[in-house]
């Protein structure tokens, strides 16, 4: 439903998911996305410190909140995005999961650094990285990312991100 833009639609599902299993991890995953891609920031950030909770990093939720705190939404999904990036230099960290939140930022440049060493690494995500409307357009439009793509040899045809919202 979110690829088509049906927004409250997949909100309520998802709510209902989490309704269910509380402690979905997924489901937190998957709201934070449908909340940023709505345009609805507090969700999204509540969502956000809610799967951090949950996957037991407070670290990350207690950046958000300070990052909320000084400068509102994009400085809190920067702070969270600081925060993974330095458990990142000790321990495994996802760097799919840092380029979303750098990305709910509004931060390309990092966005498309951290979209860069998920494909080094072979990111389990990354596959989804141009068919999923997870990133800005400004982001999959950075030329690195577009490096990216290029090398996951995507068959030809198929939908875009575009054509999916």
């Amino acid at each position: 439903m979110w690829f088509w833009g049906q927004i409250p639609e997949a909100v309520d599902v998802l709510q209902g998911v989490l309704d269910t299993a509380p402690d979905h991890w997924l489901g937190f995953q998957i709201l934070r996305l449908v909340y940023h891609a709505g345009g609805r920031d507090e969700e999204c950030y509540q969502v956000n410190r809610s799967l951090h909770f949950t996957l037991g990093n407070p670290a990350v939720v207690e950046a958000l909140e300070q990052g909320y705190q000084d400068g509102g939404y994009s400085m809190a999904m920067t702070r969270g995005g600081e925060t993974l990036e330095k458990q990142a230099e000790v321990a495994y960290v996802s760097p799919t999961q840092i380029a979303l939140l750098f990305n709910m930022a509004g931060e390309v440049d990092r966005t498309a650094v951290w979209l860069q060493k998920a494909h080094e690494l072979g990111g389990p995500e990354l596959p989804y990285l141009k068919h999923l409307p997870r990133f800005s357009d400004a982001v999959l439009a950075h030329p690195t990312v577009v490096k990216v793509i290029d090398a996951l040899n995507y068959p030809d045809g198929g939908p875009t991100s575009e054509e999916m919202q």
